[in-house]
């Protein structure tokens, strides 16, 4: 149910007396995402009250929790064999089938459950609507039908004003739905808090927010808030780890400690402190750590071969990261992998002879999973360059439309880059084409005239056709708005139509005009004395009879 990446709570919490647990302690450490600790608290109410379909259905949902949605389903289906139809056990078995993709058959069963609870005056049950909307919550933004969910959600946020988790899970949902809910979302969070201000989660989400945003004061901001509304909350802790980790390795490191201390000692505790000592530089330490891992509880860890394929990358042992890469790929679920798991494998092909497509493929898997356009479109025109390195002018096109369509358009750097991989693939007809639709789009840019003369030259080598007379007018036509800047420019290009007129065309009156115009550009020097000497030539010759 919930990524390693959000795990658990140990140390200065609860302290949980095995012989006095509770429904809500189990509930307490499922909030803190210690999911360890729920499934032991749930499956010790569940021995002692078997048929209790409350303590059933939370055991389930501690069950998917920690990744087991064929454990939790199997529960459900059987609790239903006794209790046919029960709300809870419906929703609980559509949660897993909304975790497998069936939502469908999660939907009929939401709706279900939901008629079935409704009172005597219609009215549908709060804690049922919360519930269809904390299965829809569930997983990455391919899980789910979080407009359905948004709609429940409102509805149990209406009935019940107190309660904060509606709000806490409709922000969630929104941010599943698109960029365009990111203040919805937040909003939303902010009611949580307004219900409850020692919401932590909803204080962390908002942090998350800026965080991906790059908006690190205003992320630092909630997550200090968090803290103080809880400092038992361990997912804080944690992100700013995975902040810290690139920029400053002691304070990751603090922060690090204070995540362990208060999560469950598992996998993913393990896991973190195997990457900061990768993220330290300490390779040989973090590949003993993760070998440690593999010969102890943790050997089926999905990320385990992806820290094997981080540290012999940075050994230079390519073979071995190559293997376990692509054992990672091939094993983990797909709502497991993170943008940063497909940046990685994008930039270890792409600096591999011969793997540019595979490495473009894992830069658009990374888009992909991105949450913000900002960092889509680093993904995307990151993939547009090592097409336009590998010579695949094509797909270096077809990427940087893809990204112009999420800006909102093409902009001049767009243009600049298209044109510049066509001419120097060779592919005058294309370059031609973009040059023109370049100077279209910003005709007051000189950048566009300048490869429109360029392809036209390339075309005419011997300058017989005269191709790039036309161009270089109009390429002209816009230097001499600052003729004292681009005169250098402007008289060459002035000479390549001087060669053209009297040499090729022998059109010497169109010659004669090009030295004229030399010479009002310089009144003096070198390129005066020499447009100077050329019109005197040409004017001899244009004086001769005509045989």
């Amino acid at each position: 149910m919930k990524r390693y990446v959000l795990v658990a709570l140990t140390g200065l919490m609860i302290a949980v007396n095995a012989s006095a647990q509770t429904i809500e302690e189990g509930k307490k450490f499922l909030y803190y995402e210690r999911n360890k600790s729920a499934l032991q608290v749930f499956k010790k109410l569940h021995e002692a009250k078997p048929a209790d379909v409350i303590i059933t259905y939370w055991l389930g949902q501690a069950y998917l929790a920690n990744d087991d949605v064929m454990a939790a389903k199997n529960l459900y289906s059987g609790a239903l064999q006794s209790n046919p139809g029960d709300p809870w056990l419906q929703i609980g078995l559509g949660h897993g089938e909304v975790l497998e993709k069936n939502l469908t058959t999660a939907k009929e069963k939401f709706e279900s459950a939901l008629e079935a609870g409704k009172s005597k005056k219609g009215i549908y049950n709060t804690d049922l609507l919360i519930a269809v909307g904390r299965a829809n919550a569930d997983g990455n933004n391919k899980i789910g039908d979080a407009p359905y969910a948004v709609e429940k959600l409102k509805m149990a946020a209406e009935q019940d004003k107190k309660n904060p988790e509606p709000e806490l899970l409709l922000g969630i949902c929104y941010l599943k739905m698109g960029r365009e809910f990111g203040t919805d979302a937040v909003l939303s969070f902010r009611e949580a808090t307004n219900r409850d201000p020692g919401n932590a989660k909803a204080y962390y989400r908002v942090g998350r927010i800026f965080q991906v945003q790059k908006s690190y004061e205003s992320m630092d901001n909630e997550y200090k808030k968090a803290i103080k509304a809880d400092p038992a909350f361990p997912l804080t802790y944690l992100s700013y780890f995975l902040y810290y980790q690139y920029k400053d390795v002691a304070l990751a490191k603090d922060n690090l400690d204070k995540y362990i201390a208060t999560s469950d000692k598992d996998c993913n505790s393990d896991y973190y402190l195997a990457d900061y000592l990768y993220r330290a530089g300490k390779y040989n330490e973090s590949l003993d750590k993760t070998k440690a891992m593999q010969a102890g509880d943790c050997k089926d860890f999905a990320r385990i071969n992806y820290l094997y394929a981080l540290n012999y990358d940075k050994l230079n042992d390519t073979s071995n990261a190559k293997s376990y890469l692509d054992k990672f790929f091939a094993a983990v679920p797909q709502d497991k992998i993170l943008a940063t798991d497909y940046e990685f494998a994008a930039k270890f092909y792409g600096k591999t002879t011969g793997n540019a497509v595979t490495a473009i493929n894992y830069y658009l898997k990374a888009a992909d999973l991105s949450s913000t356009k900002n960092e889509k479109l680093e993904f995307i025109n990151a993939a547009a360059k090592l097409a336009g390195d590998a010579k695949m002018l094509a797909e270096q096109i077809k990427l940087t439309v893809k990204a112009a369509e999420l800006k909102g358009g093409f902009q001049e750097n767009d243009y600049y880059a298209l044109t510049k991989a066509a001419f120097d693939a060779k592919d005058y007809v294309t370059a031609d084409s973009l040059a023109k639709a370049y100077i279209a789009a910003f005709p007051d840019k000189p950048q566009g005239y300048a490869f429109n003369v360029s392809v036209a030259k390339v075309l005419d080598t011997d300058t017989s056709r005269g191709l790039a007379v036309e161009p270089i007018n109009r390429y002209n036509n816009l230097l001499l708005k600052d003729a004292e800047k681009n005169k250098k420019t402007i008289y060459s290009n002035y000479y390549y139509l001087l060669i053209y007129y009297a040499q090729k065309a022998g059109d010497i009156k169109s010659a004669i005009d090009v030295t004229n115009r030399m010479m009002e550009l310089y009144k003096e020097g070198e390129e005066y004395n020499f447009a100077r000497n050329i019109n005197d030539q040409l004017t001899k010759r244009a004086a001769r009879p005509q045989k």
